[in-house]
């Protein structure tokens, strides 16, 4: 990346990135674990972190560069609304249980959104949303499934080279 920056540690869970760019006043493009978050001229960046998150910070003054690879530890889905439900139920299987994790109440676009806890890496995890009316009747559940993957692992491979005819080889392991 073409800044460079100091992180200080400002509290239990909150960091300050400071960020010099090559250029005085350019644009800075932020990313977390691999996303664009924000663009700004500001060199300075709080962070906060929840329990047990890790995260992955990168900035640069180049759009065209792009971050590294990782992903949130966070899903956030999304869904259509019914025409009778008065509220979702959210819930996670937990141990082979259904654990309600909140309840959404509201959306002015008819899009509904829930965003989870953090989740560990490389775990499956099962949720499911409800449409429950007014009168307490549940629609059908919509199932969610994914498997956390922030980091993937890079791929197994062996490099070879060979001198005299200067050539590469790369073969998977």
């Amino acid at each position: 990346m073409s800044v460079t920056s100091v992180d200080r540690r400002t509290g239990p869970r909150t960091w300050e990135k400071t960020s010099t760019p090559t250029t005085t006043g350019a644009t800075l493009y932020r990313y977390r674990d691999g996303l664009l978050v924000g663009m700004t001229t500001a060199i300075k960046w709080e962070i906060e972190l929840g329990p047990g998150e890790s995260g992955y910070f990168e900035v640069t003054d180049h759009p065209w560069e792009t971050p590294g690879i990782g992903l949130p530890g966070r899903l956030e889905f999304h869904w259509s609304g019914e025409s009778d439900a008065h509220h979702y139920r959210v819930e996670e299987q937990v141990d082979g249980e259904w654990v309600s994790r909140g309840e959404i109440h509201h959306s002015t676009d008819g899009l509904f959104r829930y965003t989870t806890r953090y989740l560990d890496d490389e775990t499956t995890y099962y949720f499911r949303t409800i449409g429950v009316t007014t009168d307490g009747v549940e629609g059908v559940p919509r199932l969610i499934t994914a498997l956390m993957a922030r980091r993937p692992d890079p791929p197994s491979v062996q490099v070879a080279w060979t001198a005299e005819t200067a050539v590469l080889t790369i073969d998977t392991v």
